[in-house]
């Protein structure tokens, strides 16, 4: 088993380069039409700003982060993301979009944005699902790695690029039920609520766009029946450009997100639309199996919670990773490390 030390270690995109520029693209855009120069945001990155145009480029989440900070400072302006958000046409979502806009219905939209969102540069992974006791249709979008300085402007970017996608996909105006977003207000909180013309809640469990389930039957006016075997194809061949290990990395990020109650390898694989027979092939073409990760998500999350300056009851750190009951944390953490949870802290 090996140890792991950071969430970097888990997944070797951080420093792949595999993640198409959109959002740089975006960010550089918007900085030239407010007069700024993006020229100097690359220095030392391995990149430069004439580079965006190439439809071969791709960078790493490590590049992408470093040019980032140096945009929003540069910028100036704490609410960005929004105003970058709100400008990105569907042409910024590249083959993705033509794909959307073919589609027969926003659902069926939604659900290509779910499967591909990858080839259009996200820098966040997205997942759509419905729940149907309250009707509603929620798109939530999670952090690759622990960011929490560039949270606030990846989460603004997207969903307000989101929603405008959305709009030019129905042709009207389309307003969330509601938003939620894990980091606490910031100063300019009354922009949020502007941007998105709904109720926004900060500190929640997780980012969500949360919207009636009724939209997602809206017919599209764009629908072509070919251009969406055309699209699809283009996503899946673009899809397979990526290395192995994304699917690694998406399973991860699900264990992650269900900790207490991790869902089995039969409901990742409904959710990533493929056999669970695949799924286990896939993962031992990468070299691991689901139990294996399972055990490294929980090993990593530990590890975190063992390390807090104020340190947590064991029996409330093994709830928290799934265990029903400290003994059995204590075996696994044995198993995983060689030592006791104590003996760490």
């Amino acid at each position: 088993m090996t140890i792991l030390t950071s969430p970097k270690t888990l997944d070797t995109r951080y420093t792949a380069p595999v993640v198409p520029p959109a959002v740089l693209a975006a960010v550089c855009t918007y900085a030239e039409s407010r007069g700024v120069s993006p020229a100097g945001w690359f220095a030392g990155s391995g990149l430069d700003a004439g580079q965006l145009a190439d439809p071969e480029l791709r960078v790493s989440y490590r590049q992408a982060s470093v040019v980032l900070r140096r945009a929003l400072q540069a910028l100036a302006l704490p609410e960005a993301g929004l105003e970058i958000g709100r400008q990105e046409t569907p042409a910024f979502f590249g083959v993705l979009a033509f794909a959307m806009m073919a589609s027969a219905n926003l659902g069926d939209a939604l659900r290509l944005a779910a499967q591909y969102h990858q080839v259009s540069g996200s820098l966040m992974d997205i997942a759509v699902e419905t729940d149907s006791r309250q009707q509603t249709v929620i798109v939530a979008a999670t952090p690759r790695f622990p960011d929490p300085d560039l949270l606030p402007f990846l989460c603004e970017e997207l969903f307000t690029s989101s929603v405008t996608l959305v709009q030019h996909l129905l042709g009207e105006r389309f307003t969330p039920l509601r938003m939620e977003f894990s980091y606490p207000a910031p100063p300019y909180a009354e922009a949020y609520a502007a941007a998105f013309g709904c109720e926004v809640r900060f500190d929640c469990a997780n980012n969500r766009l949360i919207g009636e389930l009724h939209w997602l039957a809206r017919p599209l006016k764009t629908h072509n029946p070919f251009g969406v075997r055309l699209g699809e194809e283009l996503c899946r061949k673009a899809s397979r450009a990526l290395p192995e290990d994304d699917l690694v990395h998406t399973v991860v990020r699900l264990l992650g997100a269900q900790l207490q109650n991790p869902p089995g390898m039969a409901e990742i694989a409904e959710r990533l639309h493929i056999t669970e027979r695949t799924l286990r092939r896939r993962l031992s073409s990468s070299g691991v199996s689901f139990r294996q990760l399972l055990d490294q998500v929980r090993e990593q999350r530990a590890r975190e919670l063992l390390s807090q300056r104020q340190r947590r009851r064991i029996v409330d750190i093994a709830a928290e990773l799934g265990f029903s009951d400290d003994r059995e944390f204590r075996r696994a953490f044995k198993r995983w490390t060689g030592l006791t949870p104590h003996a760490l802290g």
